[in-house]
C-alpha cells in the first residue's frame, strides 16, 4: 500500500497537506478523499508501527544520555534540547510513511 494515498482513486496527498490536516488526527478520524469523495480513515497498524518507530530517538536518549554528558562534555540542558529537536525531526519523516484505508460502507455515520 502507497503511502498517504487513497486506496480508491490512487490521489496521494503531499507532504504539507499531510502534516497540517492529518498527523495530529486521532486514530479513528475520518474524512473524504479530495478526489473521489470516499470516506477514508487512517490504517490503524501501520500508524502504531509509526509511533513506535518514531519513539526510537527517546529509547537511545535513554540508554546513552549519561555517556554523552560524561565523554562528551554535553549540559544537561543541551542534550535536552538535542533531544527534542532530534525527536520532532525523526517523529515528522517518520509519520510521512502512514497509509489510509477505506471506511467500509456501513460505518459512514
Amino acid at each position: 500500500m502507497k503511502t498517504r494515498t487513497c486506496p480508491n482513486c490512487g490521489y496521494k496527498y503531499p507532504l504539507r497537506i499531510y502534516y497540517t490536516k492529518f498527523i495530529f488526527r486521532f486514530v479513528d478520524s475520518r474524512w473524504d478523499c479530495v478526489k473521489c469523495n470516499s470516506l477514508l480513515t487512517f490504517n490503524f497498524g501501520r500508524r502504531l508501527l509509526v509511533i513506535l518507530i518514531a519513539m526510537l530517538p527517546v529509547i537511545a536518549w535513554s540508554l546513552f544520555s549519561p555517556d554523552w554528558n560524561l565523554h562528551l562534555y554535553i549540559p544537561g540542558w543541551l542534550s535536552y534540547i538535542l533531544l527534542g529537536v532530534v525527536t520532532l525531526s525523526w517523529a515528522m519523516f517518520v509519520s510521512g510513511f502512514d497509509t489510509f484505508s477505506l471506511v467500509e460502507k456501513g460505518q459512514r455515520p
